[in-house]
């Protein structure tokens, strides 16, 4: 029984939110007839990771709305925590740094939350009032401790987590023997394609390289010899 109406209420919502679904799967398909690189890794790549805050707040949104309350300020929470880590990183040197940004970023979060829920509950202030106090709030703070610049560099460790390499390490360089010069590794960028056609760059550059070096150390041990002649005439060998 809990089955069947479980099926029922998913169909009920797939039938109430098919028209979204065709205009969202229509513009999908649009694109990838039109462009070549929409359906490609680092495009899904690069598109996942800018709608993983926005479902994110879904989540919590959707918890909201649920109960029959509305929350502005979420938005807001996100810069203020944003603000928070990246200055505290910044600020603070040692091994566990990162790790009390983050859970200072998640308290500040917290403790906007909290002060909502308790506007609601023993003031019993309405939820859109009581976050719209809420949003203005946590971008003022922000604008405070940012003092309205932009804060970077970030620590490395950072990227590593949006990169997804941080619990498994960082990919190394592709280091070839005979080839120890920094400068023919290719940059780091998405515009470079995938890590097979830097792969294959770094090992074409090697190869010349390495037959260049080959090509001068036999020229070093073999001097070339070119004819040359004297006063009769005759050609003779003479090394350069």
């Amino acid at each position: 029984m809990p089955s069947k109406s479980t099926s029922t209420s998913i169909s009920r919502f797939f039938k109430a939110n098919a028209r979204g679904f065709a205009i969202v799967f229509g513009f999908a398909v649009i694109l990838a007839l039109a462009t070549d690189t929409f359906v490609s890794r680092p495009n899904l790549d690069s598109l996942g990771r800018q709608l993983s805050i926005f479902a994110i707040l879904a989540v919590g949104e959707l918890l909201v709305i649920l109960t029959a309350g509305i929350d502005l300020s979420v938005g807001s929470i996100v810069g203020l925590s944003g603000i928070v880590v990246a200055q505290t990183a910044i600020g603070t040197k040692g091994i566990g740094a990162t790790g009390l940004a983050i859970a200072l970023a998640l308290a500040a979060g917290a403790a906007c939350g909290l002060f909502s829920g308790l506007l609601y509950a023993f003031l019993r202030i309405p939820p859109f009032i009581a976050t719209l106090g809420v949003m203005g709030i946590a971008r003022g703070m922000a604008l405070l401790i940012s003092g309205g610049r932009t804060i970077q560099p970030l620590p490395k460790e950072f990227g590593d987590i949006a990169d997804g390499t941080l619990l498994r390490g960082r990919k190394p360089h592709l280091d070839y023997p005979n080839c120890r010069r920094p400068w023919i590794r290719p940059p780091h960028s998405d515009n470079l394609g995938s890590v097979c056609a830097r792969r294959g760059i770094e090992r074409r550059i090697c190869s010349v390289v390495r037959r260049s070096r080959q090509i001068g150390t036999h020229q070093r041990l073999h001097p070339v010899r070119t004819p040359r002649r004297t006063r009769w005439g005759s050609p003779c060998v003479a090394a350069q």
